[in-house]
């Protein structure tokens, strides 16, 4: 079976396909390292991916390959949105393993994507494929670099390049593109709906705590951020002046839970954890309330 014999919609598709290609992207070498297998772990349970799919994804990734979208500007913000800034913003809170082969995976499966988009037709006539590779290869050097002791000055200047490509081509080629009045609805939708799922969450927090699941807490809190931060690259203007630079606080806040070291403090940490949650939860929920009025 492959993606098509699947009654999914849209999303769903893409969150498939694009779970599938980073299982083809771990198995290249025949071997699933401990953080490629945690990334994909954390991708199936954030995607909501059944066992018997993804039993089949890893039999086959291929039959899941990417949907590729209709149009140009469909293409390149799903490339933008591969390229990860995210992780690229946080490299200084997940610069240590789990988080640093995870976020480096990620990069080598961007720039597997955006060299196979650059040589496409609709690249070379829009004058993007330099650019492209440009990124990709960028991309390639943080993620093929090889660790030793003392090396952390040039692997963040090796950062900082692929950061700085990615953000002048997001500027110059993704943020000059209007958001239509169905995207705006999305998008608000998405923030509205990140918003109850958290709010849902504080109230169960306690219970996850005393059972022992202090990891999924952290998880499901770091996934709603995610979300949030990737809405958050968008040019959101027609939803509010700076709402995105509130959404990206708000979203990298809750996205770094799942780093938050706790402590045998007698709980000391823990509550700060907590709290903190709570409190991005009430500055979410601020932005909820101001962008249902804007029609």
């Amino acid at each position: 079976m492959g993606i098509a014999d699947y009654n999914l919609k849209g999303e769903q598709k893409n969150n498939i396909a694009y779970f599938a290609s980073i299982v083809k992207l771990a198995l290249s070498d025949s071997v699933i390292t401990e953080a490629e297998e945690k990334l994909i772990n954390r991708l199936a349970k954030r995607f909501h991916i059944m066992q018997e799919m993804r039993n089949e994804i890893m039999e086959n990734p291929a039959e899941f390959s990417m949907v590729t979208p209709h149009s140009y500007n469909e293409r390149i913000e799903q490339l933008f949105l591969l390229s990860k800034m995210i992780y690229a913003d946080e490299v200084d809170e997940r610069n240590i393993n789990p988080w640093l082969e995870m976020w480096r995976t990620e990069f080598n499966h961007a720039a597997s994507e955006i060299r196979d988009f650059a040589i496409q037709d609709i690249a070379i006539e829009e004058n993007i494929d330099g650019e492209l590779n440009a990124l990709a290869d960028a991309l390639d050097e943080v993620a093929t670099f090889r660790m030793y002791m003392g090396c952390g000055e040039e692997f963040d200047e090796l950062t900082t390049k692929a950061t700085d490509l990615a953000r002048r081509f997001k500027e110059a080629r993704i943020d000059t593109i209007p958001l239509g009045k169905e995207a705006v609805n999305q998008i608000r939708d998405i923030i509205v709906s990140s918003s109850r799922k958290l709010n849902n969450l504080i109230p169960r927090i306690e219970d996850l705590i005393h059972s022992g699941r202090i990891e999924d807490l952290q998880s499901e809190v770091s996934d709603i951020g995610h979300t949030i931060l990737k809405v958050s690259y968008y040019n959101l203007q027609s939803l509010g002046l700076y709402i995105g630079d509130s959404l990206r606080s708000i979203g990298r806040k809750l996205h770094l839970v799942d780093t938050v070291r706790l402590y045998l403090d007698g709980g000391a940490s823990l509550r700060a954890m907590t709290e903190a949650i709570s409190r991005v939860a009430e500055d979410l929920e601020s932005i909820v309330e101001n962008i249902q009025t804007i029609h």
